[in-house]
């Protein structure tokens, strides 16, 4: 890829962690292997497509970092498996994100912006101009959409450029630099609002 003029690379790195024997070390060092592999082939950006589940994720997100990976790509998403009860039989679910699923990817990308060494970009439930937004406010460098276009056709990525474009002007900004990362949480005054796990709170009405 490098030698046909390839500006960069990204690394799509899927491993399922089901040997009740290997323990998490031993999965990420999987993915430290790969990385420095490839990072002494090549001279050109690599970027880590990876998934949200891992023990200790800040950690692990920092580690790939300093092993070379020039960008993290969050989140992949998995083949999503259903059942037929009525075959008993293994199938395939849907195969399209949806855009509820953009939190996921949001809130690690608010979380690790600014505190690692390397670029994020934000994946998975990405469908239009507002998603791309809030993904950039978060502090993602890159934004990319897949399901929304095989859904909805090419001429969605147009769609997605004029709703930034507009957005960007009603706020009086001129580029992107001037607002990505706004509400991350190295630059909110309650920082604390990312990490929140629990819905007690929302579901009687409390901020």
């Amino acid at each position: 890829m490098e030698n046909a003029g390839a500006d960069g690379i990204e690394l799509n790195i899927a491993y399922l962690p089901m040997n009740i024997k290997r323990d998490s070390l031993e999965v990420e060092k999987i993915y430290y292997q790969i990385i420095e592999k490839i990072k002494g082939i090549v001279r050109i950006p690599v970027a880590v497509k990876i998934g949200p589940y891992f023990t200790s994720l800040a950690l692990f997100a920092d580690e790939l970092a300093r092993r070379g990976a020039d960008a993290l790509v969050l989140f992949n998403r998995f083949y999503q498996i259903d059942v037929d009860i009525e075959k008993m039989a293994i199938k395939s679910a849907h195969p399209f994100s949806r855009p509820e699923e953009i939190s996921l990817p949001m809130r690690w990308i608010a979380l690790l912006s600014n505190e690692i060494q390397c670029d994020l970009a934000g994946s998975t439930g990405i469908h239009d101009g507002e998603g791309v937004v809030k993904i950039l406010l978060a502090g993602a460098k890159a934004v990319q959409i897949c399901s929304t276009l095989y859904e909805n056709g090419l001429e969605e990525n147009e769609q997605i450029l004029d709703y930034l474009k507009t957005w960007m002007k009603e706020h009086n900004y001129e580029s992107v630099e001037q607002f990505r990362g706004r509400v991350s949480r190295s630059q909110l005054e309650k920082p604390e609002l990312w990490e929140r796990l629990q819905y007690i709170k929302a579901l009687v009405g409390i901020e």
